[in-house]
């Protein structure tokens, strides 16, 4: 594995998790308020990728992966930037070549990072200058990227990087290497992983 030191711009947010300590008389909303932290400690994760059979391959291996399991899919750019924010996912796998004649992942990686961050942002600045209590459904927060593409080669790597992807696997290591690249991305500190770890020559 090559650790690459990560881009200035990088910010992460995740929630913790909340667990009701209400009395007995509001049992009923101690366990709904529980049953919604113990789905924050189970990483969320979407896919983008514009084959079926890609995607559910993908979707079985993260289903088999404890600590994760899957909140959606998207087979083109256009259906990823518009359901996405909504699931929620804590990490993404995202095809670097989409739908042809669209932009690819590192277009949505970039456009949705800024305005997921953005609409992050403004909602907290909103709620401090209200002194309100936070909203009951707040802005998703940014997830991981992990790209993962046929295309392996420094110049492609880079790229990814840029948009602000934390992960890249090479799609032939995906067989063996997707469980832990999950992992390795939804557990880092800000640090960009790439897989497998083959040095630039």
């Amino acid at each position: 594995m090559q650790v690459v030191k990560p881009p200035a711009h990088f910010l992460r947010y995740r929630p913790r998790a909340r667990f009701s300590t209400k009395s007995s008389s509001e049992a009923s909303h101690t366990c709904d308020s529980d049953r919604e932290a113990l789905r924050s400690l189970v990483n969320r994760v979407f896919i983008v990728d514009d084959h079926a059979l890609i995607r559910r391959s993908y979707a079985e291996e993260v289903e088999d992966t404890d600590g994760f399991t899957m909140c959606g899919t998207a087979a083109s750019f256009a259906e990823a930037l518009e359901a996405l924010p909504a699931t929620r996912p804590d990490v993404v796998l995202v095809d670097l070549s989409l739908d042809r004649d669209a932009p690819g992942g590192a277009e949505l990686i970039r456009r949705l990072t800024a305005s997921m961050a953005n609409e992050a942002m403004t909602d907290a600045s909103a709620t401090d200058a209200s002194a309100e209590e936070p909203p009951a459904d707040p802005p998703a927060p940014v997830p991981r990227w992990l790209v993962v593409s046929a295309y392996d080669n420094e110049a492609i790597v880079e790229r990814v990087r840029d948009a602000g992807a934390h992960g890249f696997l090479s799609k032939r290591d995906a067989g063996d290497g997707l469980r832990a690249a999950l992992r390795d991305v939804a557990e880092s500190t800000g640090t960009f992983l790439r897989y497998p770890a083959s040095a630039p020559e």
